[in-house]
């Protein structure tokens, strides 16, 4: 489940990271962000984040009664 989500990943500014590039239709997602992301959409199976501060992404997936829970720390880069 969800084997693609990188426990930490980084990027330049002005691009953004696509947390969950194997995300699978048949499960349910929520994700998280802290601090707080107001662009993140919690119900999107694979969002695309540029945050300016690091953050840390949780997200619990759901099928049926299995649930897990991952976690991704998101940092940018300083600017050139």
């Amino acid at each position: 489940v969800d084997e693609a989500i990188a426990a930490r990943q980084n990027f330049c500014p002005g691009n953004s990271v696509a947390l969950n590039l194997d995300f699978n239709s048949a499960y349910t997602y929520n994700w998280t962000a802290s601090p707080a992301d107001p662009t993140l959409d919690p119900k999107d199976p694979n969002p695309k984040v540029s945050p300016e501060l690091p953050t840390t992404y949780t997200l619990e997936v759901e099928k049926g009664a299995c649930k897990a829970v991952f976690s991704t720390q998101v940092e940018p880069l300083p600017a050139v």
